[in-house]
């Protein structure tokens, strides 16, 4: 099975590694002036071109360090005792016996880079999350996005790194919003917006999952308010994209009516039609209006808001979430007498 298959030295991968962490950190990352002329310094228009050229790549990179690294947990989850006598399934590869080795490559090669380059870093993990999107197997009318089992290993990957925090993440995904990269290679215009928050929102997922698991309930009241006011900003904002699409019946009343105008209705939305200019909002208006999106918000309020005030809020606290539901209702009742 080696002979044939792997007829390679097996530490391949790992000499991979090592020759792209060299160049890559070479090309891309400032280093010091150095003091005198060396034999193997390069010119600065042909480094700035290489660095151009791997910047051009990363998003391949990073999907390969991606593919890795979910080798490297089905290994590891192999390696574990499979029955009372402590039986371990031994590696199916010769490539990837030395699995904490290679683990330590890949964070060798990524760690630096999200300091000088961590935009550039997070729209690659952006562009690569858009390539591992689900297949429309998955509910259309699904308002948050089900990440694929593709696209988990690549948070996994990226909560690995310990040069970034996570506000350093949110604060990146943040940047790339304010400055969306196209992602190349798709047939059809595509930027990386839509991915980057859908990676963050997997992101934010699984970070509050580990917090659940590993941390008791809170009993710090500082804490809890703190979670109740993050809570409430977040779902206001989707309250008044919902109501967005509001407007006066009149300039004395105080009544609001829905506004005719073109709308992305949850049956016609599926998550792997965000970047696609054929059904893009930009068609109908102005991407930037958050109007179109207010049957969404109103469809996101309905998937979410009973189950997260029920966590949030404590069984003696459910009546600060009164004035919390008030608001949102504002929106939400418009709507209903104009519901035919």
């Amino acid at each position: 099975f080696t002979s044939r298959r792997e007829n390679v030295t097996p530490d391949y991968p790992l000499t991979l590694l090592e020759g792209l962490t060299t160049i890559g950190h070479f090309c891309l990352l400032d280093h010091p002036s150095p003091t005198k002329k060396s034999s193997c310094s390069a010119e600065p228009a042909n480094l700035r071109n290489a660095r151009n050229a791997i910047l051009e790549e990363l998003p391949r990179i990073v999907n390969t360090m991606s593919l890795l690294w979910s080798v490297i947990k089905r290994e590891d989850s192999q390696k574990r005792p499979t029955d009372f006598f402590g039986t371990t399934k031994s590696s199916s590869s010769v490539y990837f016996k030395a699995t904490k080795t290679l683990r330590t490559k890949i964070l060798d090669f990524l760690n630096p880079l999200t300091a000088q380059l961590g935009m550039q870093l997070m729209a690659a993990v952006a562009a690569v999350w858009n390539s591992k999107k689900p297949h429309r197997s998955h509910s259309k009318t699904k308002i948050l996005p089900v990440a694929s089992a593709s696209q988990l290993i690549l948070v996994d990957l990226i909560c690995a790194l310990n040069t970034l925090k996570i506000d350093s993440i949110l604060h990146l995904v943040k940047e790339v919003v304010k400055k969306p990269a196209q992602i190349k290679g798709e047939e059809k215009s595509s930027l990386v917006d839509i991915p980057v928050l859908q990676f963050c929102f997997a992101f934010i997922q699984s970070i509050l999952n580990d917090f659940v698991t590993r941390t008791p309930t809170l009993e710090n009241k500082k804490d809890q308010k703190d979670l109740q006011e993050v809570t409430q900003k977040i779902l206001e904002a989707v309250g008044t994209v919902a109501g967005s699409s509001l407007e006066q019946t009149s300039w004395l009343s105080r009544n609001l009516e829905v506004k005719a105008q073109p709308q992305i209705l949850p049956d016609e939305f599926n998550v792997e039609d965000v970047n696609d200019t054929s059904v893009a909002p930009s068609s109908m208006v102005s991407a930037s209006a958050p109007s179109i999106y207010s049957v969404q918000a109103l469809s996101l309020l309905a998937e979410v808001l009973a189950s997260l005030l029920d966590v949030v809020y404590r069984s003696d606290e459910k009546e600060k979430a009164v004035p919390l539901i008030s608001r949102l209702l504002y929106f939400v009742f418009p709507y209903l007498r104009n519901h035919r």
